[in-house]
């Protein structure tokens, strides 16, 4: 079985307390382009009650790097959980790095302004935590984030 590291919102008063058992379970990746500077999001919520899913995909252009996309992937990811109404969410990233900053209120000053939007819209759930999972376990959102790099490189505008 897969072990994931879990990063509760505890430490950070402004993120609400994480559920042991959510309803929602979301995983986001992100497929970043430095030629570009451009990246492919994508994530997936999961219904743990009826093991449904839903998944979404966006392309962004003037991102300057990994960590950031994977910033931007986690972002959009909570809007859209809010957009659907979701109360009770565990949201997964394979970006440790990312993790551990939205955990500790980091200082990592290319993810300022996300994680201070991850603060501000994490007080719209009635639970919200974050958690570290290995990359083996979302092919799926990578492959939706690579998807949407590759329109992006197909399809210029």
């Amino acid at each position: 079985m897969a072990q994931a590291t879990s990063v509760s919102s505890k430490k950070k008063p402004v993120i609400p307390r994480g559920n042991l058992n959510p309803e929602f379970v979301c995983r986001s990746d992100a497929a970043w382009k430095k030629e570009l500077n451009a990246a492919g999001l994508g994530w997936r919520f999961s219904d743990n009650r009826l093991g449904k899913f839903i998944s979404h995909s966006e392309t962004l252009a003037c991102v300057n790097s990994s960590l950031v996309a994977e910033g931007l992937a986690i972002r959009a990811a909570i809007e859209d959980a809010i957009d659907l109404q979701l109360g009770n969410v565990v949201f997964e990233s394979d970006s440790l790095q990312l993790v551990a900053a939205i955990f500790e209120g980091s200082d990592i000053v290319e993810l300022h302004g996300i994680l201070a939007d991850i603060s501000i819209l994490a007080t719209s759930f009635d639970s919200i935590s974050f958690r570290f999972v290995n990359r083996s376990l979302l092919p799926f959102e990578d492959g939706l984030a690579k998807q949407a790099l590759r329109s992006l490189v197909t399809n210029p505008t």
